[in-house]
């Protein structure tokens, strides 16, 4: 499933996901926002023609379908049904009808057209992990990830014949066609960074077009955000240029318009940058409200949010690198969610006794890819209710589960690490200036010692961007 974040082709509507995981429609134009009455939401695409958005929901459950102009919602899927399990991130045929990822109940991965609510037929199938279809501009060929989460090898599927070709090999994420179904834009992850790469599906290597991530098309010129947060460009094979600085640096997501518009999401906030105004504006100061600065959020650049509420019962140290947060005696474990520290992708989250986190029983991990040249994931161990799948993408502050005492463990709390390149490392420089109590606000300018009362990230930054504050 994709980042809760979609603008349309045309540039005019921005759909968000808020804090409650409703999903909201935000016209550029004037501002006006919207909630639609979806629970849930995981995914959101728009339509060519930006008439329709696609959302996926309740965790893979259901598939929904909104209509731009009169903000009206159908339901697609509500599964399980017809042996179909669980579905995900969706796209759209040049027709209206879908193409969506999907799971039935034995554990088989197809491609399934979606033709209407209630309506659909598996266009392939197989044993390997399906995820991230993209349909190509003639509707005749899908790109599809294929493989575990972190070793999604590149493949096309002929929608028709159902015969298919691996054309990159793992690791390989976020392909997106060229207009013309002649090319294909994706990234890779290359050592301590990201590199955009193109390939022509049948049958030539790819080669790199430049150092970044968020691949998008505009007319037949590439573009992509680099490493510091400037928008790229290449047309054929010429060289990248540089079509604006932004002065952002890393970005963590972008969703580009067909107008050449792309809203980037970055530490600071949400910025709609535009090559032809040569702009790069705050999204706030366009009418969106505020990062507010209130305790129980992330406040400065870098730092990660508490990820749950309680007395801190361990801290990192030989032979426990980790935090550990426990709920007060008198709280219930439905009262002490766990959520995201940063923004990231969900690749982990199940039992984990069977595999090598074995004394985590239940574990979530979220992969926060590179900070500051360093690839960063978290771990959220002993939950026993969950509210989030693989694939989901997550913002700081959105819940993950409960805490609870499943696994080896001597009470119910939170297990909470921070592992650099695979390696569980100290946390405090990813804390340093993060409220960590709502009563002061009282700001963390020390290691969180054993006893501290610490208090949960809230979504509200992010959700403060998006909607407008009470009274505007």
């Amino acid at each position: 499933m994709g980042p809760p974040l979609a603008l349309s082709p045309d540039g005019e509507w921005l759909a968000f996901t808020g804090p409650d995981h409703r999903p909201g429609l935000r016209r550029l134009a004037d501002g006006a926002v919207t909630t639609l009455p979806i629970e849930g939401v995981a995914g959101l695409r728009w339509s060519t023609d930006s008439t329709r958005l696609a959302v996926v929901s309740g965790g893979g459950q259901q598939l929904w379908e909104v209509a731009a102009g009169t903000k009206t919602a159908r339901n697609l899927l509500n599964l399980p049904a017809g042996g179909l399990r669980w579905v995900g991130f969706p796209d759209y045929f040049p027709d209206g009808d879908l193409l969506v990822s999907g799971r039935d109940e034995v554990g088989r991965f197809s491609l399934i057209r979606v033709q209407g609510p209630n309506r659909w037929q598996a266009l392939f199938t197989g044993r390997e992990p399906l995820t991230g279809p993209r349909v190509s501009p003639d509707g005749t060929r899908a790109a599809v990830l294929v493989g575990p989460p972190g070793e999604t090898a590149l493949w096309v599927i002929d929608l028709k014949t159902g015969a298919s070709r691996a054309v990159v090999p793992a690791p390989a994420e976020n392909p997106v066609w060229a207009p013309n179904g002649r090319a294909l834009a994706f990234e890779r992850p290359t050592g301590t960074s990201r590199e955009v790469q193109v390939i022509e599906p049948d049958g030539h290597r790819p080669e790199a077009a430049g150092s970044g991530a968020f691949p998008g098309w505009v007319g037949g010129e590439l573009r992509w955000v680099g490493t510091a947060g400037q928008l790229m460009a290449r047309v054929g094979a010429s060289p990248a240029a540089i079509l604006l600085e932004t002065g952002l640096g890393e970005v963590q997501f972008a969703a580009w318009g067909r107008d050449g518009r792309v809203v980037l999401y970055h530490r600071g906030g949400l910025t709609l940058a535009d090559v032809k105004a040569r702009s790069a504006n705050s999204l706030q100061r366009a009418g969106f409200g505020a990062l507010a600065g209130e305790p129980g959020q992330v406040q400065a650049a870098g730092n990660f949010g508490i990820p749950s509420t309680g007395y801190v019962s361990d801290v990192f140290r030989p032979g426990h690198p980790a935090l550990d947060i426990a709920r007060p005696f008198n709280v219930p474990e439905s009262q002490a969610p766990i959520v995201a520290a940063y923004p990231g992708r969900v690749v982990w989250a199940g039992d984990a006794w069977s595999g090598p986190y074995g004394g985590y029983g239940n574990l979530i991990i979220i992969d926060h890819g590179y900070i500051d040249g360093v690839h960063v994931a978290t771990y959220y161990a002993h939950w026993r209710t969950k509210y989030v799948n693989v694939g989901d993408f997550v913002w700081t502050g959105w819940r993950l589960a409960d805490q609870s005492d499943y696994g080896w463990t001597t009470g119910v709390h939170l297990h909470f690490e921070v592992r650099e390149g695979g390696t569980p490392t100290a946390w405090r420089p990813y804390f340093d200036g993060t409220p960590v109590d709502p009563t002061g606000p009282r700001y963390l300018n020390r290691p969180l010692r054993v006893g501290d009362y610490v208090v949960a990230a809230t979504p509200a930054a992010l959700f403060r961007v998006l909607m407008p504050l009470a009274g505007r």
